[in-house]
């Protein structure tokens, strides 16, 4: 049992101190930095704010529901004054209907029991300093007579996990070296980990190899120390510091969240369904307020980890919902709350939980909670601190949505997407930190998403993503075992400039560097050409290995194509919308005996969030822009459907509907009469096929496009010829004819079998 909660810590990845933050924990802390600025927010008159809040919120009930929370405090009568600094929060950062619906939230918790209550004032201090921590100068915001006493959020912003012993201004003293500076630090963590601050201070990798690194001191540094040292030589500490704090703040909140999704999908919903087999519906709908306290105390005991939702630790109700459930859950029950899909839903929306799953009612009767309780949510927290084995196999089930397998992936995606508005602004808080990263372990890598991804840029590294994040102090030292196999192993350099020999023209030369490579594959240190062979090599491609170098012009070729197809979507012109094809078969001709550029290309391309926000705004409003730049759509939409591109689901999807929508585009009734459009169509459609022709990439898909497109055409014109005569001469006037006889050739088989051919250049039609 002891060696098992052992091997339990250890499936956590995250240090211990984000286990035991969480950002009400913060907010509080933020509240005590206000009352230090401004000691009178703490004795706030609460008539008056409540009165005032009520007013703007506008409900006819919203006073007395405040006057209630106001009453009842934490559940316990307690710390009213963080609910009055709240409510001022409210009143002044808070819209009218976000005021209207937190108290239509409070007002189903504040009238019930102390754990209710509880749950009610958490979730208006969570909100009041949201609020006030989101506010810029930008926003409109009330004016209130407490103004004057309101600190600005830089006196009082609070770094999630900053070390109070920890102070960049000691490294900028010039009369400490190097190396007593990494002696300083080993000494400082030695002193500290004997303190009581040994759980709070993050722990590092012992110094390495100094074979491995030019500076051996570097490698014992975390992100922020390294920063501050100034053995970087950096001159922006500063700036860079900020990003590191941005990532921190934006961990801090997925973690919040990931904290809570962990515990309904290995506690709270697997009780909710087991009581809801049981038929105890008494017991089922009171999980999320009496059973919810045992479970949190649990975790807490037995982690140390600190949810969002606060427990009431007295609450003597806990056995009500909450009791040994997994004893009477079968092992496929697991297998569906673990799934990464169920990943913090409910039960009631998950697939595959069925009654077969029950193995016994006898933990779901009315008082079968009270053996597994305990008096109280307070005793379970007492039992899990001395891991007693009977919450063993649920400190397991929450631990797994800890582990390095689970979590690194889903958080650094999750950021990385910049869905949540939360999280705008973390590529380039890692871009900013990259440079340093980067010198520091000494990386080939110009990017960090290079040195995350592999070649294709689609498959993300755990083990690498998890040693980023320790080096941002949050993943566990433990969790980056495979640190040395990420760092190269770089041969001593010499200090004095010597002549190296071109591997091109043979000759010794001072100026012979190594050529950049967009992915290497295996040694490329050799791979070198001195500057005068390099003017006379005009081509993007290692001649060594053939891979493709000078990524930089490739991506920057990427962000203003996609610049061209925003702004040109929305000038609307389809005659510029129809160059932007042009650029792509450019592309394709110069890479097309290199096609997996093309479709790495192609993937950062379809991943562009301006670009995939376009796709998605154009299937949803039907934008003519789409049609008229449908070869760049078709192309994408092909590489999906041949699985060249490694797409998720949901952009399979994307590019189907855009495909549907192109074709749907075509057939509106406002271009009924306007041949130019569905010609272009049929040329945007030949462009990309014929690009992989001649490249000898592979045409299936392409060619099922083309035929669709040239089918839809020839019946547009045959339904409407009678009455748009015109159509005979305008349609082929948008088809380049010199791809019409390739396409013709190739995929149609011959004129006879080309629809295309017999409708518009054949005398016997």
């Amino acid at each position: 049992s002891k060696q098992s909660s052992l091997e339990t810590h250890e499936m956590v990845c995250i240090e211990k101190r984000w286990m035991e933050n969480t950002k009400f924990l913060r907010y509080l802390r933020l509240f005590d930095a206000c009352y230090k600025i401004s000691p009178e927010l703490r004795h706030l008159n609460s008539q008056d704010i409540i009165q005032s809040l009520s007013v703007h919120c506008g409900g006819y009930d919203s006073s007395c529901v405040l006057h209630r929370l106001w009453e009842v405090g934490d559940g316990r009568q307690k710390n009213r004054h963080n609910l009055g600094l709240a409510f001022l929060f409210l009143l002044k950062y808070e819209s009218k209907d976000g005021c209207f619906a937190l108290i239509a939230r409070v007002k189903d918790r504040v009238y019930r029991c102390d754990s209710a209550q509880k749950q009610a004032y958490t979730m208006v201090i969570q909100h009041g300093a949201h609020a006030f921590e989101s506010y810029n100068n930008k926003q409109k915001v009330l004016t209130t007579k407490w103004d004057h006493l309101i600190p600005t959020i830089d006196q009082v912003k609070i770094s999630p996990l900053k070390d109070p012993n920890f102070s960049t201004e000691a490294f900028k003293s010039t009369g400490t070296s190097n190396s007593n500076l990494a002696i300083s630090l080993k000494k400082k963590r030695v002193a500290s980990n004997k303190s009581n601050l040994a759980n709070i201070l993050p722990t590092f990798l012992e110094p390495m190899k100094p074979s491995i690194y030019c500076n051996p001191f570097c490698s014992i540094l975390s992100a922020e120390e390294f920063i501050a040292s100034g053995l970087n030589g950096d001159t922006q500490s500063n700036y860079r510091i900020n990003a590191l704090n941005k990532i921190h703040f934006m961990v801090e909140d997925y973690l919040d969240t990931h904290k809570e999704n962990a515990f309904n999908s290995s506690l709270h919903e697997p009780a909710r369904f087991y009581f809801d087999l049981c038929g105890n519906h008494h017991h089922r709908d009171h999980v999320n307020v009496h059973g919810i306290n045992g479970f949190l105390c649990l975790v807490r005991g037995w982690f140390g980890c600190q949810i969002p939702i606060i427990p009431l630790a007295g609450d003597y109700d806990t056995f009500k919902g909450c009791g040994d459930i997994w004893a009477g859950l079968s092992d496929s029950a697991w297998n569906v709350f673990s799934d990464p899909s169920s990943f913090g839903k409910d039960f009631e929306g998950l697939k595959g939980l069925n009654r077969r799953m029950l193995k016994s009612y006898e933990h779901g009767t009315y008082g079968a909670g009270r053996t597994f309780v305990g008096r109280n949510a307070r005793d379970m927290e007492e039992a899990a601190k001395k891991k007693d084995k009977r919450y063993l196999p649920y400190a397991n089930k929450f631990a797994f949505f800890f582990t390095k397998e689970f979590l690194v992936k889903r958080m650094f995606e999750v950021l990385n997407a910049e869905v949540n508005p939360a999280y705008i602004g973390f590529r380039k808080a890692y871009d900013d930190l990259y440079p340093v990263f980067q010198k520091q372990f000494l990386l080939d890598e110009d990017s960090l998403l290079e040195f995350l991804y592999d070649d294709d840029m689609m498959h993300l590294d755990i083990n690498k993503a998890a040693f980023f994040f320790w080096w941002c102090g949050i993943c566990k030292q433990s969790s980056v075992k495979e640190i040395f196999q990420f760092v190269p192993k770089l041969q001593g350099k010499q200090n004095k400039e010597t002549k190296i020999e071109c591997p091109i023209c043979f000759e010794e030369k001072e100026d012979v560097p190594q050529i950049l490579h967009w992915k290497s594959h295996g040694d490329v240190s050799e791979h070198k050409m001195c500057s005068e062979c390099a003017k006379r090599y005009q081509k993007k491609i290692c001649p060594f290995c053939q891979e493709v170098s000078l990524k930089e012009d490739i991506l920057a070729c990427i962000e203003d194509f996609v610049q061209q197809v925003k702004s040109r979507s929305s000038n609307g012109d389809p005659n510029e919308l129809a160059a932007l094809l042009e650029r792509w078969q450019f592309f394709e001709m110069e890479y097309g005996d290199n096609p997996k550029v093309i479709y790495r290309v192609a993937m950062l391309v379809l991943r562009d969030p301006e670009f995939k926000n376009m796709l998605k705004s154009g299937v949803r409003s039907k934008m003519p822009w789409m049609r008229d730049a449908a070869g760049i759509i078709f192309r994408l939409y092909s590489l999906s459907m041949e699985h060249k591109l490694a797409v998720t689901r949901e952009e399979r999807l994307l590019l189907n509907n855009c495909y549907r929508a192109i074709m749907d585009l075509a057939k509106a009734s406002e271009i009924k009469s306007q041949g130019h459009f569905h010609g272009a169509l049929y040329t945007q459609a030949m462009v990309p096929y014929i690009c992989a022709l001649q490249t000898g990439q592979s045409t299936q898909q392409l060619g099922i496009i083309v035929k669709e497109a040239g089918n839809l055409i020839t019946s547009h014109y045959e339904c409407n010829k009678h009455l748009y005569p015109c159509l005979k001469t305008a349609i082929p006037e948008r088809i380049v004819e010199q791809y019409m006889s390739i396409v013709t050739e190739h995929l149609w088989g011959g004129k006879e079998n080309d629809p295309v051919w017999r409708t518009f250049y054949s005398n016997n039609y």
